[in-house]
């Protein structure tokens, strides 16, 4: 019995994932490179002589990079809005998504649907960022938190193999931290 009309989604699915992971690759020939041996693997294989699954196997791939590209790119078009804002004071509302108490005895309120602006800038956007207290706030999760302070973005890696915050954060939708003025309680 055929294997595609036994287990289709299996082979549908590790098309889109295939396509997800050669889109996270930096090098563009690579992923000409990878397309080119998918084809060339499918065509030789006596079991995928119909242009069908060929061609269904191929969408699914397509669409899973094309996934990937399109999330990547939307990442980056809020991270570019958000870099005019790095060391400038701020205010920021947004609705709290968690509390938590960090190593170093300070708790961590993570944001998201921020309204950040200054005098220069106002963002209104679905991303996200944290703010570092001293004292446990008297809030719960889901209530809207108004800030002001200094924004500051995640460094960047600076060494290679040091781990990358900035990127690891910017994934999440989180792209910086607001660091509280002293005298100021949520």
């Amino acid at each position: 019995m055929d294997w595609f009309y036994r287990y289709p989604f299996v082979y549908l699915n590790s098309a889109f994932i295939v396509g997800i992971l050669v889109g996270s690759l930096p090098v563009p020939v690579i992923f000409l490179l990878l397309s080119l041996i998918l084809i060339i693997v499918l065509l030789w294989n006596r079991k995928y002589q119909r242009h069908f699954h060929i061609l269904l196997m191929i969408t699914f791939f397509l669409l899973g990079w094309g996934s990937f590209v399109n999330h990547e790119a939307k990442i980056n078009n809020i991270f570019s809005s958000v870099i005019p804002l790095d060391d400038q004071p701020v205010e920021a509302a947004g609705i709290i998504r968690s509390i938590a108490k960090t190593k170093s005895g300070k708790y961590r309120i993570e944001v998201k649907n921020v309204e950040i602006s200054n005098p220069k800038t106002q963002l209104q956007n679905r991303f996200g960022y944290f703010v570092y207290l001293a004292e446990k706030p008297e809030l719960n999760i889901d209530d809207t938190l108004r800030v002001t302070g200094t924004f500051l973005l995640y460094e960047s890696q600076r060494n290679p193999g040091q781990f990358d915050l900035q990127k690891y954060y910017k994934k999440q939708g989180v792209y910086g931290l607001i660091l509280p003025e002293k005298n100021t309680t949520p």
